[in-house]
C-alpha cells in the first residue's frame, strides 16, 4: 500500500517481541527473530536506510547461522537473509562483500536445488544472476542459462503458480541483463518465455501477475525494438498499456526493477 514508515514501525515491533520471547522460549521463538530481522531490513532499505538495512540483516543472517548448526532445514532462511546482505552491501558499494556474501548464497542455493530442483532452482537462478549482475566480471552467464534450461524441464512436471512465478522472474531478470551485455537474440529468447509464463499466470490469476505480465509485454517491446523489429513491438507495448490501464497504482513483483 506504500505506506513505508508504517511498515517499519510494525517491523520494529515485531522484532522486539519475537526477541522477548526467544528469551523464555528460544528453539520455538528464535527462528521468528531470524525472519523478522530480515523482513525489517528490507523495510529499511524500501526507505532507503541502507545502513541500517545492512545491520539487520546481518543480525538475521547470525541468526540463521545459529539455527543451521542444528537444523540444517533453515538453510533456506539462511540464503534468503544472505541475498539481501549482497543487494544491501553492493548498493553501499561494498563489492568485496557483496561478493563473499553472494557467493555463500550461491554454494546454500545449489545444495537445496541439489536435492528439492523444483523447489530452488529458481532462486538459484536467481542468486546467480545477482552475483552475475552486479559483479560482472566473473562471467556467470552461461552458468545462469544452464540454470534456466533446466527450470523449463521442471516445469514440465511442476505447474504450480508459485514455481512459475519464479520461472517467470527468473527469465525476466536475466533477459533485462543479457540485453544490457548486447546479447539481444538471447534477451528476446528469455522475454518471450517470461511473457509466455506470465500469460497463463494473469489469465488465471488477473488481481496478482497482471502487472507482472504488462511489465514482461513492455520489457519484450524493448527486446524487439533493439532488434528493429518496431511492429511487433509496438504491438507488445500497446498490449502492455491496455493491461496498465485497468489496474490499481503499481506492485511489481520484478527484481530487477527495483
Amino acid at each position: 500500500m506504500g505506506r513505508l514508515e508504517q511498515a517499519l514501525e510494525s517491523g520494529l515491533d515485531c522484532v522486539s517481541l519475537a526477541c522477548d520471547l526467544a528469551q523464555y522460549q528460544r528453539s520455538a521463538f528464535y527462528p521468528d527473530v531470524a525472519l523478522m530481522l530480515y523482513n525489517l531490513s528490507t523495510h529499511h532499505s524500501e526507505l532507503g536506510h541502507l545502513k541500517e538495512a545492512v545491520q539487520a540483516v546481518r543480525e538475521s543472517v547470525a541468526a540463521y547461522r545459529d539455527l543451521v548448526k542444528d537444523q540444517p532445514q533453515f538453510k533456506c532462511g539462511l540464503a534468503l537473509s544472505l541475498y539481501g546482505l549482497s543487494v544491501d552491501l553492493a548498493k553501499l558499494g561494498h563489492q568485496g562483500e557483496a561478493l563473499e556474501a553472494s557467493r555463500e548464497c550461491v554454494t546454500l542455493c545449489r545444495d537445496l536445488a541439489r536435492d528439492q530442483p523444483a523447489a530452488f532452482n529458481p532462486d538459484l537462478a536467481l542468486a546467480i544472476y545477482h552475483l552475475d549482475s552486479h559483479l560482472p566480471s566473473l562471467g556467470h552467464q552461461g552458468e545462469v542459462l544452464d540454470v534456466v534450461r533446466a527450470l523449463r524441464r521442471d516445469l514440465e512436471q511442476d505447474r504450480s503458480s508459485t514455481f512459475n512465478h519464479k520461472l517467470a522472474l527468473a527469465h525476466y531478470n536475466f533477459s533485462v541483463h543479457l540485453s544490457n551485455l548486447g546479447r539481444r537474440e538471447e534477451a528476446l529468447l528469455m522475454a518471450q518465455e517470461c511473457v509466455t509464463i506470465r500469460r497463463v499466470l494473469a489469465r488465471d490469476r488477473p488481481e496478482k501477475f497482471s502487472r507482472d505480465f504488462a511489465r514482461s509485454l513492455q520489457n519484450l517491446s524493448e527486446c524487439l525494438s533493439k532488434l528493429d523489429r518496431r511492429e511487433e513491438a509496438l504491438d507488445a507495448r500497446k498490449k502492455a498499456e491496455r493491461i496498465l490501464a485497468t489496474l490499481h497504482p503499481p506492485e511489481s513483483h520484478d527484481a530487477a526493477a527495483s
